[in-house]
């Protein structure tokens, strides 16, 4: 049986990148039901449907960008150096600044 000291060292990258892997299926999974929920609006002649499930894709679409980022952060010579996380709420907040105009383009497509 492994000792701890091993056992952490073959789990511990796991443990550390095993949340940003979530977040990216999970953010995946919600832009394809995005896509199902949008799409019965438009077959149903639902407007806010539409609209919500147009929302849900944005904020899928957004947060895997997000994740796919911190994956290739993750053990980076920026990492190393310092440079914050893609992950934390200040990189996050950049993110949002930064593509501020495609994401108002993308909702207001949707109205």
């Amino acid at each position: 049986m492994p000792s701890d000291a091993a056992l952490m060292s073959m789990l511990g990258p796991m443990l550390e990148i095993g949340p940003r892997v979530l977040l990216v299926m999970a953010c995946g999974l919600l832009a394809v039901v995005a896509v199902r929920i949008s799409a019965r609006g438009i077959r149903q002649g639902y407007a806010g449907v539409f609209l919500a499930g147009w929302a849900l894709g944005i904020v899928g679409v957004c947060g895997a960008r997000i994740g796919f980022a911190s994956l290739a952060f993750y053990g980076s010579p920026p990492m190393l150096q310092g440079v914050p996380d893609p992950m934390s709420g200040l990189e996050i907040w950049r993110f949002l600044r930064a593509y501020e105009a495609a994401i108002a383009l993308a909702v207001a497509l949707a109205s």
